[in-house]
């Protein structure tokens, strides 16, 4: 089982640290001038000087602790609990000690320890080198090592510790599940040695003919090397950075120190790998050839100069860009010119970043990504040449919660499309890549299957269509009663503790943050493959019988395009992996029930027993969302008891008015010129306030409202020659019942002021008896003869109109007195 696992930890282990332990530090002021300290110790009774350990960011946190009871030497020792198959937090044991100033570790060649189990297992893999960053260089490592119920000493030769001059990464390790069960390991005097049974060191390479461009470079893989002990072969696993690269011809191919291989002419050449004075078993055979590039200039574009943001254009003006190729990028870029025109090459291109971070662009107001490429390359596919925009949000800081990106891949049979030996024309509407910001564009990332590629014209520009839009209103009100509802996500319900909304699981690349539309919490999900969603316990829904959750996606949704949602019972154990766990996945297209639709809140509303796989509900523990949608508003996530409901507002505009407009004064109409009004939703009231449109008719919505206040202090209104008030409403909510709608209106008096005296109101109660009636999922036209507020002796100052009861959710339009 984790053979496969295993495989990953070369991304694992230079993932972020989540978890520290740290160690003792030495006084500043007896240090040696040294500049990097040569201490042995990693854990021999506690943390060497300087020491803290960092766990892998999938594996289990809390995995090792600090043990008094089992130690192989004084009083301490370390036990790490690898956890069982299906655990939730965490999927194996792993982490590295760290250094944070490095060591200087050349008097040593081999890194020892202690170790046992509670039962036969394997440590998957230990070693040296990982420092926990993408920057770890000199890593070794063995694998699938034997371990058993008592005490054994491990040995990871270093393959050339003259290199370790300034070494972070001290010791790592992963250990996973055996069968599917958890166990103990303890680990005990990890330290450093300078072993005098080591010797004849053998190295080897996979021997191998490439076929590579001038410019292109190549990988030494997987070199080995082994090493005699006691008459005994301990094999590692070396980083190439180990090793020196040795060119039959320079002019054709030459190494580097990062057991790179470059090509930079045309010919054959063979590399030689040694490690120090053993030469390696297998070679690299490098065939090249020159790369031919473009003979004519990229067209000239076209657009004028007024709608273009440009980096990089002799037609344009360009804006500062801060490099045209990141360090912490593969690819490395030239500077030339083709008929007297400048062009950028990118050679190596494993991917490379177009940084302008201290110059962001704003491109709010722009429509298209616009870019001519030209490449040597085959494009047939699936070869694929990616663009990703990352913006760093309002706040224009990197690493905060509000950054964004996303990535557009284009391939031989995308539109637009790439090709082979001519250029093309890369015009990108900016909705295709869904960004839910672009006022702080700081970064264009370039990468994909071609080695080099030519560039120029690359500009932001404003035409037809337009950026890309984010849902301005929530999703619809729930209507179920609270009493027979669990939530996760909802304003209208008290929801159950989540644990995260986006597990940490290896390969997930979905990023979660919490966004505010119209006063209600959502959650929006971008770069979504696949998101864990984890309650904090699991929870019992054997009651309920449906299950709920809104979404919202700028994405196209056409067909095979899919949405899926997996739920997860732990069965009657509450435990991950108890053997009587259950599940069943749900996908949603354009053309299921609901259909998924780009631009609008689409309402899953269906019946539990549609997930038929999954036979247990009393201890539902996990959600998982995914599919073809990268980018995913969330709102509205429960379950509920009952035969369903009609989620959403008015799907048509309330009746038109006819009155003419000199027989009306106006508060809220498309149809008439509305007076002033100060607020919609007076400070001191109770109720959530949306102002939005049903088929393009302005309309406000009313949403947990108790009473709400509309007010026009600064403005009151004179309705003496008024004979009627009119409103019309809109409720998704039971109106049976007993439930009432009450309507007051306010008036200042002849004094014009609040509290003068002359003060009168009065207020009316509206019901499923009264005239007219309350109605659910229909509009219902009040039109009220004034006199009916027999309180409301005065009529020249009014001020206040105030909307209460015991509908929850409102829809409100055609506010006005007539005549």
């Amino acid at each position: 089982m984790f053979s496969k696992s295993y495989s990953l930890l070369a991304v694992l282990i230079i993932s972020a640290a989540v978890l520290t332990w740290n160690g003792c530090q030495r006084d500043a002021d007896i240090l040696e001038p040294a500049a990097y300290p040569t201490d042995a110790e990693v854990f021999t009774d506690g943390f060497g000087p300087g020491v803290e350990y960092q766990a892998f960011g999938d594996a289990k946190l809390d995995a090792l602790q600090i043990d008094s009871e089992v130690k192989y030497a004084g009083n301490y020792g370390l036990k790490i609990s690898v956890p069982s198959e299906g655990y939730a937090f965490g999927t194996y044991a792993g982490g590295t000690f760290v250094s944070g100033s490095g060591r200087d570790l050349r008097g040593y060649n081999a890194v020892t320890f202690w170790a046992k189990a509670s039962i036969p297992a394997q440590i998957n893999v230990a070693g040296i080198g990982n420092d926990n960053t993408a920057n770890a260089k000199f890593t070794a490592q063995r694998t699938n090592l034997p371990i058993n119920t008592t005490w054994q000493k491990y040995i990871i030769p270093i393959p050339a510790s003259g290199k370790l001059t300034k070494e972070k990464g001290l010791f790592f390790f992963a250990i996973a599940n055996v069968s599917g069960t958890g166990f103990e390991v303890w680990m005990d005097e990890i330290k450093y040695e300078n072993l005098g049974t080591l010797a004849h060191p053998r190295l080897s390479i996979l021997s191998r003919s490439v076929d590579l461009i001038a410019g292109d470079t190549v990988k030494v893989n997987d070199p080995v090397v082994t090493f005699d002990n006691i008459g005994t072969a301990v094999t590692v696993q070396a980083s190439a950075s180990y090793l020196t690269l040795i060119s039959s011809d320079s002019n054709v191919a030459i190494g580097d120190n990062f057991g790179t291989v470059r090509a930079v002419g045309a010919g054959t050449a063979v590399i030689t790998a040694k490690l120090g004075s053993a030469t390696a078993t297998g070679t690299i055979t490098v065939k090249s050839t020159a790369a031919a590039g473009p003979a004519t200039a990229a067209p000239t574009p076209t657009i004028a100069a007024d709608k273009v943001l440009s980096i990089f254009s002799d037609s344009y003006t360009n804006l500062p860009v801060d490099t045209w190729a990141a360090t912490w990028g593969t690819g490395r870029v030239t500077d030339t010119s083709i008929t007297g025109n400048n062009v950028k090459i990118y050679s190596n291109l494993g991917f490379a970043a177009i940084d302008f971070s201290n110059h962001q662009i704003d491109a709010s107001t722009m429509t298209h990504i616009y870019m001519n490429m030209w490449t040597i390359y085959p494009t047939t596919s699936p070869a694929a040449f990616k663009i990703k925009l990352v913006d760093f949000g309002p706040d224009g800081i990197q690493g905060t919660m509000d950054d964004i990106e996303q990535e557009v891949s284009l391939t031989a049979t995308t539109t637009p499309a790439i090709a082979t030996g001519s250029w093309v024309t890369l015009d990108i509407s900016l909705s295709e890549f869904a960004l839910t910001s672009q006022g702080n564009l700081a970064q264009i990332i370039i990468s994909g299957d071609l080695k080099t590629v030519w560039l120029d014209n690359i500009f932001f520009y404003k035409g037809t269509g337009g950026p890309v839009t984010v849902p301005t209103t929530p999703p619809p009100a729930p209507t179920a009663s609270a009493a027979n509802v669990v939530s996760l996500l909802s304003n209208y319900y008290t929801n159950v503790p989540v644990e995260t909304w986006a597990a940490s699981w290896l390969y997930s690349t979905a990023v979660v943050r919490d966004r505010v539309v119209g006063g209600e919490l959502l959650k929006l999900y971008t770069d979504l493959n696949f998101a864990g969603i984890l309650l904090a316990s699991p929870i019992d829904v054997s009651t309920m019988t449906r299950f709920h959750m809104d979404i919202w996606t700028p994405n196209p949704t056409a067909l095979p395009k899919s949405f899926k949602i997996l739920l997860i019972d732990f069965g009657a154990n509450g435990v991950s992996g108890g053997g009587d766990d259950s599940q069943h996945e749900l996908s949603f297209t354009a053309a299921t029930t609901p259909g998924l639709v780009t631009g609008s809140w689409v309402s899953i509303d269906v019946p539990l027993s549609n997930f038929t796989g999954l036979t247990g509900k009393s201890n539902l523990a996990q959600m998982v969302i995914s599919g073809d949608l990268k980018t995913v508003w969330v709102g509205n996530v429960y379950f509920y008891k009952g035969g369903g409901t009609t989620p959403g507002g008015p799907t048509t505009p309330a009746p038109t008015p006819t009155l003419p407009a000199s027989n009306v004064i106006s508060l809220f109409s498309d149809a008439y010129t509305n007076v002033p009004v100060d607020t919609w939703s007076a400070s001191w009231d109770q109720a959530d306030l949306t102002d939005t449109t049903i088929a393009g008719n302005n309309v406000k919505l009313y949403r947990n409202l108790v009473y709400a206040g509309v007010e026009c202090l600064t403005n009151t209104i004179n309705a003496t020659s008024m004979t009627h008030f009119h409103m019309d409403i809109w409720t998704p909510n039971a109106t049976s019942g007993g439930v009432v709608f009450k309507i007051k209106l306010v008036d200042f008096g002849a004094n014009g002021s609040f509290g003068g005296g002359d003060d009168v109101e009065h207020e009316l109660t509206f019901s499923a008896t009264t005239s007219p009636a309350l109605t659910t999922g229909s509009w219902v036209s009040f039109d009220i003869p004034l006199s009916s507020f027999t309180s409301l002796t005065t009529k020249a100052h009014m001020a206040q109109f105030i909307i209460s009861g015991g509908l929850n959710t409102v829809w409100v339009d055609n506010i006005y007195f007539h005549n």
